[in-house]
């Protein structure tokens, strides 16, 4: 790996800095930090990942519209939009994240670092608003009635994130897809197409558990975290990958359209 990217990899909060230095270690390099979406578990993290924005992709309004995508992440959705000929703003809180786009990307790239609550975009002037696994950060008051006011009539609304299916437990904090839809019914969205993507999702957290075995001696060698930190995450990622075989968690991509 190249210096570069290490020092700005070490710049990441944890657990973001080990998945994205065990993405970084893969033969594709670092593109994306959302789940992959595979239809083969031999497939590669990598290409399970680009199906996702293929999908997003095919939901979006034609070019020249204007977007928000919310979480902006390391910025390869957004820098693809904008090369599409979008008129796109990224959003993030993370000034690390920030940091790494401006650098990857370039100095005048349209991103800010600032909240979906307290963005200052004016009312009614987006044509799509992306959430790509942001969703879950964010109260879903706010989602819903934020993008309410954001999007022009008629606007539309994508969502791909992780989701509780089955009765929360203490602790858990993802969104329930039954809240989900209520929540996006009550401030005047329509929804327009849903996949289940759970099954795909889910070899995910197979990918992490090995990457981070694989890389173990690394992370603790090159990062500023402790052998109970990773292994705090192993753990939970165990959970996270027992709780999407028993039907608890889900993965879902939603389409909505704003209907006033």
């Amino acid at each position: 790996m190249q210096s570069e990217l290490l020092q700005q990899l070490k710049t990441f909060s944890f657990p973001l800095n080990v998945y994205a230095y065990v993405l970084a270690m893969e033969p594709e390099g670092l593109r994306y930090l959302h789940y992959g979406w595979f239809e083969d578990r031999a497939e590669s993290i990598a290409s399970a990942q680009e199906r996702s924005t293929r999908q997003l992709l095919a939901w979006l309004p034609a070019p020249p519209a204007r977007l928000l995508e919310v979480g902006a992440g390391i910025g390869t959705t957004l820098a693809l939009l904008r090369e599409r000929g979008y008129d796109v703003l990224g959003i993030t809180p993370d000034e690390s994240q920030i940091n790494f786009m401006r650098i990857r990307h370039g100095a005048d790239f349209p991103v800010r670092q600032v909240r979906l609550e307290d963005t200052d975009t004016p009312p009614g002037t987006l044509d799509c608003i992306v959430f790509q696994e942001s969703s879950q950060y964010i109260a879903l008051e706010q989602v819903f009635s934020r993008a309410a006011n954001l999007l022009r009539p008629g606007g539309r609304l994508i969502l791909c994130d992780e989701v509780l299916l089955g009765e929360p437990e203490p602790g858990e904090y993802l969104h329930s897809l039954a809240h989900l839809k209520s929540a996006a019914a009550e401030r005047g969205f329509s929804l327009v197409e849903e996949r289940n993507l759970s099954s795909q999702a889910a070899p995910t957290t197979d990918f992490l558990l090995t990457a981070t075995a694989r890389h173990r001696d690394d992370l603790l060698r090159l990062f500023d975290i402790s052998a109970e930190q990773i292994d705090a995450l192993d753990e939970s990622n165990r959970q996270y990958r027992r709780k999407y075989a028993s039907g608890k968690y889900g993965y879902v991509a939603l389409c909505f359209d704003a209907t006033v």
